[in-house]
């Protein structure tokens, strides 16, 4: 296992890629849903509709995790390195205009996740 560099944490959080939210519900067990997200100057965006049960649960619990990860391809050794950002923050909820399309009625509402401090604000970035 070994620490990913500044330029490949910026590719993982650049790509098209989905990332596993966790939440903590009201008996204190954890739930991960998986979302699209937006990483911009040094916070991570999420969009949901604004009935989903993980926003209820961000605003019982602000405290979350975030993992956005992917895997490489199979090499001759016979392994596949995963690369992940892993990030545990504190999440503020906000409500957002929905984007047309054939949902566009419905309210949505954006989550912005503050990470904890460290150097550079991710918790974890590792390849395995």
């Amino acid at each position: 296992m070994r620490t990913l560099r500044e330029s490949e944490i910026t590719d993982l959080l650049t790509r098209d890629v989905v990332a596993h939210l966790a939440t903590i519900d009201t008996a204190g067990y954890p739930h991960i849903t998986p979302l699209w997200f937006l990483w911009l100057d040094g916070r991570f965006y999420l969009t949901s509709y604004a009935d989903r049960p993980h926003l209820e649960r961000m605003r019982s619990n602000p405290r979350v995790g975030l993992v956005i990860d992917v895997e490489d391809a199979l090499r001759a050794d016979g392994e596949r390195p995963n690369r992940q950002v892993r990030v545990i923050g504190t999440a503020s909820l906000a409500p957002t205009r929905q984007a047309p399309g054939p949902n566009a009625s419905e309210p949505s509402t954006s989550a912005a996740i503050s990470r904890r401090e460290s150097p550079n604000g991710i918790s974890d970035a590792l390849e395995s």
